[in-house]
């Protein structure tokens, strides 16, 4: 789930969304699109309001390869969770 806006983690999750997959130049993009080429978009949004949304991912790859491309979205959300970002990131 996303957080109320009133929440004390929403803005650190704004940016840390925005770097993990916000922006272009988000680890999601980067990697997904970029490096594996499985898919022209990648994304995140962080759902925030007086009650909480969801957090959603989204990835658009071929059918032949929604299966790779899943797999490694959950490792990279799971990676972001366990290490957050990098500095690079946040910078």
């Amino acid at each position: 789930l996303g957080v109320r806006l009133r929440d004390p983690s929403f803005h650190p999750l704004v940016v840390a969304n925005h770097a993990f997959g916000g922006s272009i130049t988000s680890r999601l993009m980067r990697i997904v699109r970029t490096e594996r080429g499985y898919s022209y978009a990648a994304g995140s949004r962080l759902g925030a309001d007086v009650e909480r949304e969801a957090f959603t991912t989204h990835i658009h790859p071929s059918l032949e390869q929604t299966t790779a491309c899943a797999r490694l979205t959950i490792e990279l959300l799971e990676e972001w969770v366990r290490e957050g970002l990098g500095a690079r990131e946040l910078a």
